[in-house]
């Protein structure tokens, strides 16, 4: 028997009718999973649950809602729209399903998963779709469109708040505004205003963070447990004593500047565990080796605190000259087991140490009261990273409220840099005891240096859940 197969060109064209009959732009007909286009559903924190239909619980988002209402608006308002142009995909296939023939149905799929931001109608999530995504447009203006959709959530929006929310400005980070579809803290002061007066701050003190350094193996990076301070080292069994000509030593070489000359002194964060891990080689630009050893009170105290530059094992102090301009400073292996941290050149005759743990930490407080309704504060923390970059770290929402963040960018001077993306990915629901945005770091490039940034942080999604 002879079996007669079609050929390729009518086996692909049946393919090709199948595909467009059971997809289009709506997405799998089957998945109730959204496009890529569609946006997160916030879900409540596991044991929570949502404010009850009745008005037993209050809501805390922005003021109070009179839950009687929201439903008969929303039919006479949004309701109008989605059953019209949105039925086809989202009528009770497609989540959200803003256009189900129950209205309660559609008036609760729309709140749960936020597509509606009554803080800033404009960034709604059904107006986005349409302006931004061009999801799904029933004439041919999808702005138009857009603003349609916009009109009736603001109109949903006055027939079901008791009182509408208002959104005041501020100064030196206690404020919010509005800037285009996301939200924005207000400018930070300058960055070296947050540092007080500690050694860090003198104009005439240059810290270097030692991660940040250009190592050769076996010079490496490691975290101490007990104080969670970042440091570089050669581990034990690399060698023991080598001498400052060895090829096979480990060494981290790292740039600074000067912008005053002059005599200067240099301090080390140094941990010297025992007499044969206590000393380094050290050379500034094209200088001699510097052997630089660690008395026994370290080794006794067992950690890390601050040691003046020395010489040999008279540990002579060593006195600087330094021209104004940029230096290398090379910490070479003599003994394996040595751990530095941070190095310090400075004029200041005081110099002790105080405030300096790589580089002072402080904390950036900015007010969100003002657009959620509800106290809550965004605070970070910054340091100073090295002579490029700042240093931002633990990202949170300190509120008693839970708070819905999606994508966070900082601006330094009201610029965006592409790089600056690690808390874009943030897409978490912020709550009284699990307030952590991300517990990731983000190396901010500075722009004109503390004495003039000042810096802005803005949200892709930022409202109160309850």
């Amino acid at each position: 028997m002879k079996i007669f197969l079609p050929s390729k060109k009518i086996l692909s064209a049946i393919i090709l009718c199948a595909i467009l009959v059971l997809y289009n732009h709506c997405g799998n007909p089957f998945s109730n999973s959204e496009s890529e286009l569609n946006y997160k559903v916030y879900e409540l924190p596991p044991g929570q649950q949502p404010p009850a239909s009745d008005g037993s619980q209050t809501p805390a988002n922005p003021a109070a809602i009179d839950p009687a209402k929201s439903v008969d608006a929303f039919e006479e308002t949004v309701y109008t729209l989605t059953r019209t142009y949105c039925i086809n995909c989202h009528g009770a296939g497609q989540q959200p399903v803003h256009a189900d023939p129950d209205v309660k149905v559609a008036h609760d799929s729309v709140l749960n998963s936020f597509k509606v931001n009554f803080q800033n109608p404009a960034s709604s999530r059904l107006v986005l779709k349409l302006s931004q995504a061009n999801h799904n447009c029933w004439s041919n203006n999808c702005n138009n469109d857009a603003a349609m959709m916009l009109a009736e959530i603001e109109e949903w929006k006055s027939k079901i708040f008791v009182a509408s929310p208002t959104t005041t400005g501020g100064s030196g980070g206690t404020g919010i505004i509005s800037n285009g579809n996301e939200v924005e803290t207000a400018s930070s002061m300058v960055i070296s205003s947050y540092f007080g007066t500690s050694n860090a701050t003198d104009p005439n003190t240059r810290i270097l963070n030692m991660i940040s350094s250009t190592l050769k193996a076996p010079m490496q990076t490691a975290v101490d447990a007990a104080s969670n301070l970042n440091y570089i080292w050669v581990p034990n069994g690399n060698g023991g004593n080598r001498a400052s000509n060895d090829g096979a030593a480990g060494w981290a070489n790292i740039n600074f500047s000067i912008s005053q000359a002059g005599p200067y002194k240099m301090y080390g964060l140094v941990d010297a565990p025992n007499d044969s891990d206590n000393s380094f080689f050290v050379k500034i630009d094209n200088g001699n080796y510097i052997e630089w050893r660690f008395d026994g009170n370290m080794i006794a105290n067992n950690g890390f605190a601050w040691r003046e530059l020395t010489s040999s094992s008279n540990m002579t102090p060593v006195p600087l000259t330094l021209t104004q301009g940029t230096h290398m400073l090379e910490v070479r292996q003599r003994e394996d087991g040595t751990k530095i941290s941070t190095v310090v050149f400075t004029q200041n005759p005081n110099f002790s140490g105080y405030g300096i743990y790589g580089s002072p930490r402080v904390t950036l407080n900015f007010d969100l009261a003002p657009i959620l309704n509800v106290p809550a504060t965004f605070s970070i923390d910054i340091q100073e990273y090295d002579m490029y970059s700042y240093k931002l770290s633990s990202p949170r929402i300190i509120s008693n409220s839970y708070v819905a963040v999606k994508a966070i960018r900082p601006y330094v001077n009201e610029i965006y840099n592409p790089q600056h993306s690690t808390y874009t990915i943030v897409d978490k629901i912020a709550t009284p005891t699990d307030n952590i945005l991300s517990p990731y770091s983000l190396i901010l490039l500075k722009d004109k240096g503390p004495a003039q940034d000042k810096i802005i942080f803005s949200f892709e999604v930022l409202q109160v859940v309850y």
